[in-house]
């Protein structure tokens, strides 16, 4: 699980320009757009070969809710 929070902190810290976020910081005040956001969760199921349907992307609201999904979707 590590691992999982390692990458996530890479990619949201690129839009982030490097700052890295607690896992349980509510995501909606980061000040990410709606393409922000799309290009983050792109490159979230790139890394892991994971893809998210539209409900369990509704239902992330911290790091820590992508780090239960990833994993679960990883382990599989």
């Amino acid at each position: 699980m590590d691992e999982i929070v390692a990458k996530l902190n890479e990619i949201v810290g690129k839009k982030l320009k490097g700052k890295t976020v607690d896992l349980n910081t509510d995501l909606s005040t980061l000040g990410f757009d709606s393409l922000d956001k799309a290009e983050i969760i792109i490159n979230i199921e790139d890394q892991f070969e994971i893809e998210f349907n539209e409900d369990e992307m509704l239902s992330v609201k911290t790091l820590a809710d992508l780090v239960k999904m990833i994993d679960e979707k990883t382990n599989d």
